[in-house]
Formats: structure tokens, sequence, C-alpha cells
């Protein structure tokens, strides 16, 4: 009699089965949720979670207080750049209309760091007081560019260094130059909501199996076990690692 034919032996080759696919989709869904947790708003909750459940613990070493040190300054440096961005278009369009009214280019600049808002406005400042000190237009416009590395930015620092070369209407350019941010937020944020429900899917998906090998664990250890206790579970293990990479 083979194994198919003997009930109990059908049952442990089909348990097997079942144990080796939970191991598997438990293996994609820990490397999924190793790169959602490495999310700010995650490492965030985690080091929340570290505090509520565990209060007493000892302080960590020097190592890791500058890795959470560095990690805030990553987080308020991510949140000072979208803010900076979110507020640009705005910021264009004063210094649109100070240029169209007859101001200087300076004084548009000027205009900006002291009715804008923040911390779009203390960027600006700091391009004024550069050129106030004798430094170039251009070359303030650079260390712009280079505190907030995004397109936006390279994009206004670009036109308004061809418009100081060539000559032009800056205020149409950079009038334009706000309409395009705008609707290029507008993208993103429609982007955004449309992948919200693919995004909420994957993150349930992704957990789903190590929650289900969980509770196969905790219900019935000797079904997963056999994952690591039988020579052929073994080799079930090595095919999904193999499979995952």
């Amino acid at each position: 009699m083979s194994i198919l034919e003997h009930p109990l032996g059908a049952l442990e080759l089909a348990l097997m089965a079942a144990a080796f696919l939970a191991a598997a989709l438990g293996l994609e869904g820990l490397a999924l949720l190793w790169h959602q947790t490495r999310s700010p708003s995650m490492l965030r909750l985690q080091r929340r979670l570290h505090e509520w459940f565990a209060p007493d613990a000892e302080p960590d070493p020097w190592w890791g207080r500058v890795q959470a040190a560095w990690r805030r300054w990553q987080g308020a440096r991510g949140a000072h750049v979208r803010a900076v961005v979110q507020q640009l278009p705005d910021g264009l369009d004063l210094m649109a209309r100070a240029l169209r009214s007859g101001h200087a280019f300076s004084t548009a600049l000027q205009m900006v760091a002291e009715e804008g808002p923040q911390p779009l406005a203390a960027e600006v400042q700091q391009v004024v007081e550069h050129m106030a000190w004798g430094g170039e237009p251009s070359d303030a416009l650079d260390a712009l560019a280079q505190r907030i590395p995004v397109d936006e930015v390279r994009f206004f620092v670009m036109a308004v260094k061809l418009q100081r070369q060539t000559g032009g209407q800056l205020a149409e350019v950079l009038g334009n130059i706000a309409h395009l941010l705008r609707q290029r937020q507008q993208l993103v944020d429609k982007v955004r909501v449309l992948t919200a429900e693919g995004r909420l899917s994957a993150q349930v998906l992704s957990a789903l199996p190590p929650v289900t090998a969980a509770a196969l664990w905790l219900v019935r250890p000797e079904f997963i076990a056999l994952l690591w206790t039988d020579p052929m579970g073994l080799q079930m293990l090595q095919a999904s690692a193999v499979l995952m990479v």
C-alpha cells in the first residue's frame, strides 16, 4: 500500500504541503514587511511600543542613540523638503506678481522671505542674505538647489539663470512654472488616492502569511514543525528560500 492509499499517510502529506505553503507565504510576507517597516512612521510606532511595553529596559548603547538621532534627522529633513515643495507654487506666484508690478528680482525674493509661509520663507531668506553680502545670484540659487535637492527647485533655479543670460519675461516664466508644479502635485495626490486601496491590500496580504503561520504554530505546532523535523520539509524550506531570491 502506497502512502497516498493510506488515510493517515495522505493526511500527513496534505499537512506537509499546507505547512510548506504557509512557510513560503510567510517568508514572502516577512520580506515585504521588512521593507514596509523601514518607513519613518513604522519606526516611530516601534519606538512607541517599545516605550509602552519595556519602560524599564536598559538604555541603548551609544550607537543605538546615534542611529535614532540620524533617523529623526532624516524624518525632519524629509518633512522640511516636502513642505518647501508644497509651498513653492505660492511663492513663485508672489514673485511673479512682484515682478509684474515693476519690482526687481532681489526685491521679489525679499517679499517672499517676508510674506511667504515657513519653511519656504526661511530658505528664500538665505538666498537674500547671500546676495546682500555680495554673492552672485546664481551662486545663491545653486546653494538653494543643493539644500533642497528636488526637481521643483531645480526648475526654478534653471529658469532664473537662463533668464539672466538670455533675457525674457521672468514673471511669465515663474507663473508657468507655478502652474506646472500645481498640476504635478495634483497628479501625485491623485495617484496616491487611486493606489491607496492596492497598497492597503498589499499590506494585509503581506501580514496574512506570518499571522497564519503563527496561528498554526500556536494551535497545532506539530504540523508546521514538519518543515524542520522532516527531510522533505527541509527540502521545501530550501526550495522556498531559493524561490524568494
